[in-house]
């Protein structure tokens, strides 16, 4: 995916790609009703929905959004994502830095739910991840990226 295009377009088209490929996980493995868990050494996250085989997928974590507070937290810079997990984090943060775009180069900063999704989709289009999810995590929710999914049982 080019990063030459213009700020708009690639915000439309982040808007777009990654929303139908979410929309086809959902129809093969229940991603808005599958319960999920992550596990960090390998970087792979695993969705399961009654009625539907399970999913596994390689993740990569872009940010924690806290709605309470309104504040996001960068996943390249955040304490609890190993490295491997950061690059497509990493990969915003390099188009913020040649962009000028102080918000993909901040560590933290107040956001709201939908700039959250903006940066995953975001993300998930230059990454060319397969879909995109939001996972609770107790207040605060992880936004996540994953890769080429394997059905099982």
């Amino acid at each position: 995916m080019s990063t030459d295009l213009s700020w708009d377009t690639l915000i439309a088209r982040a808007r777009a790609e990654p929303a139908s490929r979410t929309a086809l996980c959902e129809g093969l493995f229940g991603l808005g009703e599958a319960a999920w868990s992550l596990d960090l050494d390998p970087g792979t996250i695993r969705f399961e929905a009654a009625g539907k085989p399970s999913a596994c997928a390689p993740v990569q974590i872009i940010g924690t959004h806290d709605p309470v507070t309104g504040s996001w937290l960068w996943g390249w810079d955040h304490p609890s994502v190993p490295a491997p997990l950061r690059r497509a984090a990493g990969r915003l943060r390099a188009l913020g830095a040649q962009r000028g775009i102080t918000a993909l180069t901040a560590r933290q900063m107040p956001a709201t739910d939908d700039e959250a999704w903006t940066w995953t989709a975001l993300a998930a289009l230059l990454d060319g991840a397969e879909g995109a999810y939001s996972a609770p995590t107790g207040r605060a929710r992880v936004f996540l990226v994953f890769g080429p999914v394997t059905l099982g049982p």
